[in-house]
């Protein structure tokens, strides 16, 4: 969003102003092991829902979180991520 507008749009003077801090990487220990972030535990976490090849977000309403697509080779075993993001709402994402 910052990059969609012009350098003079008034939101992209806004998010200049008000929000540039948080675009930046974060620095310093969050406390949160970088390994817990890894694709083998990401799918192993029991709080994961895994989705079949074909789903609707309307299975999802009133539900936020974060969601990891990746595709998997099941004769490696290997994943390979393909997109991570975030909702308050899947239904309505």
């Amino acid at each position: 969003m910052r990059t969609h507008y012009e350098e003079s749009h008034p939101l992209s003077q806004f998010l200049k102003e008000h929000a540039s801090h948080l675009l930046k990487e974060p620095t310093g220990d969050t406390g949160i092991p970088s390994d817990f972030f890894s694709q083998k535990s990401l799918a192993q976490n029991p709080n994961v829902i895994k989705l079949k090849d074909t789903f609707h977000p309307s299975q999802f309403s009133r539900v936020s979180g974060v969601y990891y697509a990746y595709t998997s080779n099941k004769d490696s075993g290997m994943m390979s991520a393909k997109y991570v993001g975030s909702a308050t709402d899947y239904q309505t994402r």
